[in-house]
């Protein structure tokens, strides 16, 4: 009886401990800001389990904990607010209010950091001081689509490099890291970004790929839209840089969100665009992609566990020109299915259509695409397109630019074609090629208008640049 009361007494005495070295924190965090608001952050919203002689050293006025705090609850201040937690400053006079808007949005925001040892360093750029902010950062930058974040810190000399692991609730959130030297925070953010998105937060494959997609609503796309039945070796190249899976991409997102939105689907950029709670606007898009899920999906196969992801990749054609032409020549359908297929078997590219468009079944070869693949998925398009006076307008367009001539323009409607002067300065320019005078278009570097320049490598091209192999395309070059 008498070792039980003994435990429990010391235990009192540890737990107070802790408290009133929590307090003293949030005092000298007090004192730093004049802010009552930003120093109850500290000890209402976080937990430090920190060891005697670290608390000595984190609680001193001019500590590097307390200059980061400064930023810290800076950062869940003006998140609280935008994500609907109330606004905390002018809160400031009503200590009641502004305790019982704290606990409230503890329900959903908590931030717990462990040091072990009874020691530690607590200067500014120390280890574990810079994970803390980096994790508040992207928890408050980059909130999870949730709406809810619990994120455990654990800095050890036990951790030899540093690991983000998600619990199954997509709101827990477990980082280890070393404590003698801070890496790069990169993986913290890259999760909660993920989190953002709705991307699943294993590493590598399919996962990697949506995440480098590089669009807000890219990782649901790719991953709740698509389906992909490629080797291992195959889907290693997507999340590749130097690849182009990532590149076209792109185009592939835009044409799915593009058609969605003219079909009944929200506009998933406007979403983001408009709404400053950014995790409200994520899950509002992912409910929408999921009941989009109902009627559209795209499958793609190609065989072999290696592929080629190159500019050159015969699926990655097949892949960005058959979506291209879905948002191009909408059928009259709004329940799709594609699928496309990458085959040794396949000498030919050939489409099999559905009534009304509900359906497309792209079949190519594997190893390289056919030289009028594009016109041949785009005829199969023309067919079943719902708007009969685009498909008018395109067969026109087609028929004009079927043959380019040297200096021609096969882009009439993308503005004005470069001089002759301005040809004649193309890097390398050869004096008997037959070049395009460009098709002018904005580019994602810049606002201002380019224009992309082709060279016919062969003694005529029949067919357009951009989605030929007749073509080279030689640079871009400003307009002006």
């Amino acid at each position: 009886m008498k070792c039980i009361l003994v435990v429990g007494a010391v235990l009192a005495a540890t737990l107070s401990s802790a408290f009133a070295d929590g307090d003293r924190f949030a005092d000298a965090v007090e004192d730093y800001t004049r802010d009552d608001h930003r120093a109850w952050v500290v000890n209402r919203l976080m937990k430090f389990n920190l060891g005697a002689k670290c608390w000595a050293k984190v609680v001193e006025p001019k500590s590097g904990a307390v200059g980061a705090a400064s930023y810290v609850t800076d950062d869940v201040v003006v998140y609280a607010k935008e994500a609907g937690g109330g606004d905390w400053a002018a809160l400031e006079q009503d200590k009641r209010a502004l305790g019982a808007a704290m606990d409230k949005f503890r329900n959903r925001f908590f931030v717990t950091v462990s040091v072990d040892g009874d020691d530690c360093d607590a200067a500014r750029d120390t280890a574990w001081i810079r994970y803390w902010e980096a994790t508040v950062a992207a928890m408050t930058k980059t909130p999870a689509a949730g709406g809810k974040m619990f994120v455990t810190i654990d800095v050890s000399t036990k951790h030899k490099g540093l690991s983000v692991e998600v619990g199954s609730d997509g709101a827990t959130v477990t980082i280890r890291a070393p404590k003698d030297k801070a890496t790069d925070s990169e993986l913290i953010e890259q999760t909660f970004q993920k989190l953002r998105d709705g991307v699943p937060t294993t590493s590598g494959g399919l996962d990697a790929f949506a995440f480098a997609a590089n669009k807000e609503h890219a990782g649901l796309v790719i991953t709740k839209l698509h389906t992909f039945k490629i080797g291992k070796k195959c889907l290693a190249k997507l999340s590749d840089p130097k690849q182009s899976a990532i590149y076209w991409s792109g185009w592939v997102i835009s044409a799915i969100a593009d058609w969605a939105a003219r079909t009944g689907s929200e506009d998933w950029s406007k979403i983001i665009s408009e709404t400053r709670d950014r995790a409200r606007a994520h899950a509002e898009i992912a409910t929408d992609i999921a009941a989009l899920r109902k009627r559209f999906s795209v499958t793609v196969v190609v065989e072999g566990d290696d592929c080629d992801a190159s500019m050159e990749s015969a699926w990655l054609g097949y892949w960005k020109t058959t979506l291209g032409m879905l948002e191009a020549l909408p059928p009259k359908s709004t329940k799709i299915a594609v699928t496309i297929t990458a085959t040794s078997r396949a000498k030919d590219v050939a489409i099999a259509v559905g009534k009304d468009g509900s359906s497309y079944a792209v079949t190519g070869p594997a190893s390289r695409a056919p030289r009028d693949y594009a016109a041949t998925i785009e005829a199969a398009f023309m067919k079943v397109a719902k708007n009969r006076g685009t498909v008018a307008a395109r067969k026109k367009n087609n028929a004009d630019s079927k043959v380019v001539k040297a200096g021609g323009n096969p882009f009439p409607d993308h503005g004005r074609p470069l001089s002759d002067t301005r040809i004649r300065s193309i890097p390398n320019y050869e004096r008997d090629a037959t070049y395009t005078k460009g098709a002018e278009v904005a580019t994602q570097m810049s606002s201002n208008p380019h224009t992309l320049v082709y060279r016919c490598k062969e003694t005529k091209c029949t067919d357009s640049p951009g989605s030929s192999r007749q073509w080279q395309s030689v640079g871009w070059a400003n307009a002006d």
